[in-house]
């Protein structure tokens, strides 16, 4: 769902110059003050994905939006004793891309096959477009944990939220989703996303 291939266009069109598009994804996922002291950044687990990876079970039409517009994604994992959180975030260079990715239902299908999930309707003051709300199951070490989670699209931007195990809940997920939303909200506010 998110992913990584620096890219980016600009230039200048009628003597005003427009900004350099950028991926921006890694500073759209959520950061340690986010999710709070009792939590450790999980290294292996926090990185970049490429374009090649995000092409992957997708339908064809998501595939020709992100092959014309992906800027990249990426994602954070933390956890503790009992609860990880991973934040995934991508980027496009325009909304109307960000859209189809975001709501193409063969990826959305991948997505929640992974996760054993099904959606549940999302609260009213969720944010984004497109908003998405699942639960489901992973298994971890050979015990099973219950997974709560949230996706949607901001302008250009595309976030995502999991949480696993403990702090599962509603609440819980949207607070974290706010959260980034609002890095969304000040990239956008900076002409970035």
């Amino acid at each position: 769902m998110a992913a990584l291939v620096a890219a980016g266009c600009g230039g200048s069109s009628g003597g005003s110059t427009q900004a350099r598009l950028t991926n921006e994804s890694q500073s759209i996922v959520l950061g340690q003050r986010d999710v709070g002291p009792s939590y450790q950044l999980i290294a292996p687990d926090t990185r970049s994905k490429s374009l090649r990876s995000e092409l992957q079970d997708e339908s064809g039409r998501a595939r020709a939006a992100d092959r014309r517009s992906w800027l990249g994604g990426y994602m954070a994992t933390y956890a503790r004793p009992g609860s990880i959180v991973i934040s995934i975030a991508a980027n496009y260079r325009n909304a109307s891309d960000a859209g189809i990715s975001v709501s193409d239902p063969v990826g959305l299908s991948t997505f929640t096959r992974e996760f054993d999930a099904h959606a549940i309707a999302a609260p009213s003051q969720a944010p984004g477009q497109h908003g998405w709300m699942g639960v489901g199951t992973t298994k971890i070490e050979g015990r099973r944990y219950d997974v709560r989670m949230y996706l949607w699209q901001h302008s250009r931007a595309i976030g995502a939220v999991l949480v696993v195990g403990n702090g599962d809940s509603t609440a819980n997920v949207l607070r974290l989703a706010r959260k980034e939303d609002m890095h969304m909200s000040n990239l956008i506010a900076a002409g970035l996303v």
